[in-house]
């Protein structure tokens, strides 16, 4: 009688165990063919409200002011009337306005009160006489802004001024400004009469 080789029992067990588990592979995977054809279908998003393929930097920026609740003892200050005065059409002033265009202002502050934007714009109204304050609400700060310059040189030096008056973190912002016809420091040397 003939003694089988050790080896030879290993590696034919050792092929079937390797045919038992490819053929076992094959089957499971012959399962899952249908749920890969439903898989390649592209979902479509839910409806979310949100807009993902914007470009930012082709949005307008918007620039607005907030009007500041003044309480009555502050009617009859000097601050207050220079507040309200051009925007008051009872006191029957009228300015001449020219077109909305790039320029730049003076910011001087950013805070997160009202009431503390309401005190420096205040203020800078009486130290900044000849230029117009701004105060604009960009969540979550309330900016007091100095000026309408269609030449930054001019912003540079009111900036100078701001700084000496104790507005350290003064910087100049590019923004949307209104020039007024009345005040002639905004307008360029080669346009004042």
């Amino acid at each position: 009688m003939k003694i089988p080789n050790p080896l030879l029992i290993k590696s034919h067990f050792f092929h079937l165990c390797m045919m038992l588990l490819f053929w076992l592979h094959l089957s499971s995977c012959a399962g899952t063919k249908e749920t890969a054809l439903q898989e390649e279908k592209p979902e479509e998003p839910a409806p979310s409200g949100i807009i993902e393929d914007i470009d930012p930097m082709s949005l307008e920026e918007i620039d607005f002011t907030v009007e500041s609740k003044l309480n009555v003892e502050a009617e009859s200050s000097e601050a207050y009337r220079y507040l309200t005065a051009d925007r008051d059409d009872s006191t029957g002033a009228t300015e001449e306005k020219l077109q909305k265009q790039p320029g730049y202002r003076v910011q001087i502050a950013s805070v997160a009160i009202q009431e503390d934007a309401d005190e420096i714009q205040l203020e800078a109204i009486l130290q900044f006489e000849e230029s117009e304050v701004y105060l604009i609400f960009e969540t979550p700060y309330y900016k007091i802004r100095v000026g309408d310059f269609v030449i930054r040189r001019d912003a540079e030096a009111l900036q100078k001024k701001a700084v000496e008056l104790g507005y350290g973190d003064a910087w100049i912002v590019r923004t949307i400004i209104t020039p007024k016809t009345k005040n002639p420091d905004i307008m360029p040397p080669d346009r004042q009469n």
